[in-house]
Order: C-alpha cells, then structure tokens, then sequence
C-alpha cells in the first residue's frame, strides 16, 4: 500500500509533487509552530517561506488554486494530517502564496444550540476557495481579513 502511494507520487508532474510534499509537510511544521511560538509568529515564518516562490502568471491562478486545494484533500484522505481548519487553511494559505496567488484568511463565528463556534477558510476575490460557500454564509464574519502576524508591522 505505501510502495504504490509513492509510485503514485512520483507520477505527479514536478509543480504537483511539490505542493503534495507541501502539504505534507506544513501541517506538521504550522501544528509544532502553535505551540512552540504561538500563531502570530507561525504565520510569519510561512510568510517569509512562501515569498521564495516563484509569480504566477493571472491567467493560471484558478488552475493553481483547484490543483493545490485538490492536493491538500488528497494529502489529508490519504495520510490523516490537516489539523484544524486553522491549520489548514494557514497551509493551503502558504502553498498558494509561495506560487504567486494572493488570498485572505476569513474566520467567522456561529452559535449553534447556545454554543459558539469558530471557523477558518479562504478567500480569492471574495469567494471562498476551500469551504463551500453554504456553510461559510452560516458564519459572521470578522470586519476585516485576518492577519495574525500584522501585529509586527505595528511596531
């Protein structure tokens, strides 16, 4: 069963396999940098990593967006790691932004039978890219994007 989850792997084209290894790999790192530096900290850390990547040209975003989305799910069906949705969306949110395609983390939150709950998804041009927009519409919003790490540039 592994033998052929890597075989399976270095099928991938070279772009492919590389966002799967980033998907593997992230949720590990973003879940350690919780609760080693705390959230603020981790996103910088992924924001310096991901701006060593390489511009995407516009016109490949929507491809860029549903490959990497894809690999993601397939990563976490296949091997269980993902984490919160906190965890991964930061993840989802690193991988498209080391390609060039810029997204804003939403979170919302809910109350259901008196109990409130948060969630975490992105956003491209407004639209939510890894949640359905049906159960992002039951959430309400934060006024603005979050951006944990924005706390530094205050300084």
């Amino acid at each position: 069963m592994i033998l052929r989850k890597l075989q399976t792997f270095w099928r991938l084209g070279p772009g492919v396999r590389s966002m799967a290894a980033e998907a593997v790999v992230l949720p590990l790192v973003i879940k350690a940098g919780f609760g080693m530096l705390g959230v603020p900290r981790t996103q910088a850390i992924l924001r310096r990593w991901a701006r060593c990547g390489r511009r995407a040209d516009p016109d490949t975003q929507a491809a860029t967006i549903a490959a990497a989305g894809r690999v993601q799910r397939i990563v976490k069906r296949s091997t269980g790691l993902g984490g919160t949705c906190l965890m991964r969306s930061l993840a989802l949110w690193a991988i498209l932004m080391r390609r060039g395609v810029t997204t804003d983390i939403r979170i919302g939150v809910r109350k259901i039978g008196g109990v409130a709950e948060g969630h975490a998804w992105l956003e491209h041009l407004g639209k939510p890219i890894n949640e359905d927009e049906d159960v992002t519409s039951t959430y309400v919003l934060f006024e603005r994007q979050i951006a944990f790490d924005a706390w530094r540039s205050l300084k």
